[in-house]
């Protein structure tokens, strides 16, 4: 036997989970614009941004484990929160870019020319973050409660 310290497989950082987390997070999105909540209910958008950057951040993770792309080495700490959470800015960036784009040269529905709307980019990049970074903490508890010393 060996001293090195190994991670049990959770289902946090398995496929299925990232796919039913997903799948729930349409679920969710469908329903909701079925039933106008974005309209209804201010904090509908709040929540969804949430759940999309922490569903960003479980997917990164898990995609780069899967491929057992190294692109950490052995700094998974603070290098890694950057990394991963770059990556879910980058994400909703390019995501606030989208809803612009479908909003005034395709949709014109004119959603993007009301009043607060920087207010709400802002705020929906504020809380893909914050999915993320909960992601991170979530998965930086789960890695340290499953290590598996093999003396």
């Amino acid at each position: 036997m060996t001293d090195s310290k190994t991670y049990s497989k959770s289902f946090f950082e398995s496929f299925a989970f990232m796919f039913w987390f997903w799948f729930a997070i349409m679920a969710l999105q469908a329903t909701g614009l079925w039933y106008n909540f974005p309209f209804l209910f201010w904090w509908f958008d709040i929540i969804m941004h949430f759940l999309g950057g922490f569903w960003i951040y479980i997917s990164a993770r898990t995609l780069i484990k899967y491929f057992n792309f190294n692109m950490i080495g052995e700094h998974d700490g603070f290098y890694s929160f950057i990394i991963f959470i770059g990556f879910v800015a980058l994400t909703g960036v390019l995501w606030e870019f989208f809803e612009l784009v479908l909003d005034r040269y395709l949709i014109h529905n004119g959603y993007s020319f009301l009043p607060g709307v920087y207010e709400d980019t802002l705020s929906d990049l504020f809380f893909d973050l914050l999915g993320g970074t909960i992601a991170f903490l979530i998965y930086l508890y789960i890695g340290k409660k499953f290590v598996i010393s093999n003396s």
